[in-house]
């Protein structure tokens, strides 16, 4: 079942947070029941305004008395209590029979580390109904935690070597959970960024610069292998009506952005894949934009992620692949068409204007 809820938890791309507490919900629930838990914490990091770290409760399950809901959490590497040392020391902790040596002077045993004493003053943050706790650090790997899950009993001796073990492996899929969430999180703040970056670059244009130009188009991407097929298509697509289409690739070394702003005053045109709202392409579609470039948008029809207005009101083309072929889904009928239909109407546009000779 473990191995199953792994794969799951890998299968998914970025979700909600509110896909994630459901799915955990119903998670802490079942193992409530199996544990005869009391309360179940899981909490992810959050960056705080002004600098320092935030746990946030992503879900609470709570059946003892007088214990309200997690509330989000400012720490620092200073912090009492068995969370911030968790967290910061990236490391496990359990412990039995706290109500007996809540008041002992020197600390508890860690059930997981012999050789280690968690302090009293940690002790002291425990809520006093709880007599066994685990607790352990959301992490990928080796990566640095981007949680805690916190499991909480009013009695101890029901957690055992077993238990504590299928515990840890639990917590791996939290993590993945706990990752998807403050991805998705992190996609949008920086969609953001983007977006005020590209409207900071347009207040510095004074004047469109006369620029001869060198009649090829900019491709702009994601690096992801996901995105080589539409490359292909594209290119290929753009070589068979004469036309030379580039995904650009910065030199090793290079000032990006002043490379990127060279390459596009000598491009009359630009196609751009939003698809999952890229930060760094959406800076340089900005700059394109600020620079009066004619461009394509394009993005997968699989794609979820809410478009910022500012793009919203540009037309955006939505395709899908099949095979090894890339089609448009028409507005209104949500019919198929040759992406090589919307390429050539694209660029007769652009013939139009005089852009292309």
């Amino acid at each position: 079942m473990l191995q199953e809820l792994e794969d799951l938890c890998n299968a998914l791309d970025k979700i909600s947070e509110e896909e994630a507490k459901n799915l955990m919900t119903h998670i802490d629930t079942r193992l409530r029941g199996v544990l005869n838990a009391d309360i179940i914490d899981v909490l992810y990091k959050e960056e705080a305004k002004g600098g320092g770290i935030i746990l946030r409760p992503l879900s609470s399950v709570i059946t003892l008395g007088g214990r309200l809901e997690a509330a989000p959490c400012p720490i620092d590497p200073s912090s009492s209590g068995i969370w911030p040392k968790v967290f910061f020391e990236n490391r496990d902790i359990w412990l039995e029979n706290i109500k007996q040596k809540r008041n002992s002077q020197n600390g508890m045993q860690n059930e997981f580390d012999q050789d280690e004493t968690v302090s009293q003053q940690d002790i002291n943050e425990i809520y006093p109904n709880t007599d066994s706790i685990i607790c352990m650090p959301l992490s990928i790997e080796h990566s640095p935690p981007v949680g805690v899950v916190c499991v909480e009993l009013k009695e101890s001796g029901i957690i055992n070597n077993k238990i504590a073990l299928f515990l840890k492996r639990l917590a791996n899929c939290y993590a993945l959970l706990v990752w998807q969430v403050t991805a998705s999180k992190h996609t949008k703040k920086h969609t953001a960024q983007a977006i005020e970056h590209f409207k900071a670059l347009a207040s510095e244009i004074r004047i469109r610069e006369l620029v001869s130009y060198s009649g090829k188009g900019v491709f702009l991407r994601p690096f992801d292998d996901d995105f080589n097929l539409v490359d292909k298509v594209l290119c290929e697509t753009f070589a068979s009506i004469n036309l030379e289409l580039q995904h650009f690739m910065p030199s090793p070394g290079s000032g990006v952005m002043e490379e990127f702003r060279t390459e596009i005053k000598l491009s009359p045109f630009g196609v751009v894949d939003i698809t999952g709202l890229n930060p760094n392409v959406l800076i340089e579609y900005g700059m394109m934009k600020v620079l009066g470039k004619d461009l394509m948008l394009l993005r997968n029809a699989k794609d979820k992620e809410e478009l910022p207005y500012d793009i919203n009101a540009d037309q955006v083309d939505h395709y899908e692949v099949r095979g090894n072929d890339v089609h448009i889904i028409e507005p209104g009928t949500g019919g198929l068409i040759p992406l090589k239909q919307r390429v050539s109407g694209f660029v007769q546009k652009l013939q139009n204007k005089g852009l292309l000779v």
